[in-house]
């Protein structure tokens, strides 16, 4: 009942106006979040009755933080936000494991806001430690990128922590793809496979690029190095010999025989 109420009085102007009024809606929705926790210390299985109350529980103390004027509505909207970080993360793996991308995403993303705001107010988070705090970075860039939401992608994975995260390199790049930056995208890829030469999601997404492009004659040793990583790969020989059989061609028209012999035979 109490959920209806607040839900009903937060539509008018007034509420929004007021930080008491969104703090007060956070505490109903965390008690909510609660609730649901006490029932899954007896049933693991027992699911979170709400959507996802623990993001409405974040905005609302979010929203009673920038409201706030008195120095105790601060302090009450950070405690809550306390309170509901390690549900903002339970619940966006479960949505991450449900395939509902776009509500993982928005989970995750103010699990790490929820961060940001701790450490302005000298508070701990459960992201303290700088490992954990990158990983849960790195996830959000990767699932923003499985939502399609590529903008918020990119500025997660380019945080300047992953840099030397093999991991963050594919997703960068194929959302760079997808927003139309070309260069951003190439420059990308040539990073990623200068630090991670062996890495086969970059080995393949060049090999992808340069058969795009046409640069067959660079593309043979790419494909080599990727049948040594996966000699059972059909594919891999029959696009190598297609790569082949191109540059055969092309050496025939330019009467190149010797090339065209060496390419017929390879």
């Amino acid at each position: 009942e109490a959920k209806d109420k607040i839900d009903q009085a937060m539509k008018t102007p007034e509420a929004q106006a007021v930080s008491s009024a969104w703090q007060t809606k956070g505490d109903i929705y965390n008690t909510l979040l609660q609730k649901d926790a006490a029932l899954r210390l007896i049933d693991p299985k027992a699911p979170f009755k709400g959507d996802n109350d623990a993001l409405e529980a974040f905005n609302a103390y979010k929203k009673a933080y920038e409201l706030a004027t008195k120095k105790y509505e601060k302090g009450d909207a950070v405690k809550g936000i306390s309170e509901v970080q390690a549900y903002l993360i339970n619940i966006g793996v479960n949505k991450y494991e449900a395939k509902q991308y776009d509500k993982a995403f928005l989970s995750f993303e103010a699990s790490v806001e929820s961060h940001k705001l701790l450490k302005e107010n000298s508070q701990k988070s459960l992201l303290d430690d700088s490992r954990q705090y990158n990983d849960q970075v790195f996830f959000t860039g990767l699932i923003a990128s499985m939502a399609n939401r590529c903008k918020e992608a990119v500025a997660f994975l380019e945080t300047p922590a992953l840099k030397d995260s093999v991991k963050a390199y594919e997703p960068l790049y194929n959302c760079k793809i997808a927003l139309g930056d070309e260069a951003g995208a190439a420059k990308v890829l040539s990073e990623g496979r200068q630090k991670f030469p062996d890495d086969p999601g970059l080995l393949f997404a060049e090999i992808n690029s340069y058969l795009k492009a046409g640069k067959l004659s660079e593309l043979t040793g790419r494909l080599e190095q990727a049948i040594k990583q996966e000699p059972n790969n059909v594919g891999l020989y029959v696009t190598l010999g297609n790569v082949y059989d191109n540059l055969y061609q092309g050496a025939l028209k330019e009467k190149n025989d010797a090339k065209a012999k060496e390419y017929f035979e390879q």
